[in-house]
């Protein structure tokens, strides 16, 4: 999934010591699932994942960007573009909304391959 967040993260080594970043994606592409200490969470399908003002990861329905408070904002359509203007406000297509862990899913582990004659 390429999402058009910019996604910038103080503390690089935080993530790199919590085993947040999972393969996936091109070097520069915004983590498709985080590793968090206790489980995985995972962006809706055609949605976002990024870390909010507190640490969180927080995920969006379409494509999210940064406000200049630092928020996270994302567009409310699956896929949906957003984009800052000149007076740096962020648009989105079909409105925007807040990031928050209630967009996240949970991934559910494949099913284990049974094994005959063992």
């Amino acid at each position: 999934m390429k999402n058009t967040f910019g996604l910038v993260i103080p503390g690089l080594t935080l993530l790199v010591a919590l085993g947040l970043l999972w393969p996936g994606g091109a070097a520069g592409d915004a983590p498709e699932c985080a590793q968090m200490l206790d489980h995985m969470i995972c962006p809706p399908p055609n949605g976002s994942l990024a870390l909010d003002l507190n640490g969180n990861m927080v995920c969006g329905p379409g494509h999210c960007a940064r406000d200049s408070r630092g928020e996270v904002w994302c567009s409310s359509r699956p896929g949906g573009a957003v984009a800052m203007d000149l007076s740096a406000e962020i648009l989105c297509v079909d409105g925007c909304v807040k990031a928050s862990q209630s967009y996240c899913v949970k991934p559910v582990p494949a099913p284990k391959p049974k094994l005959k004659g063992w």
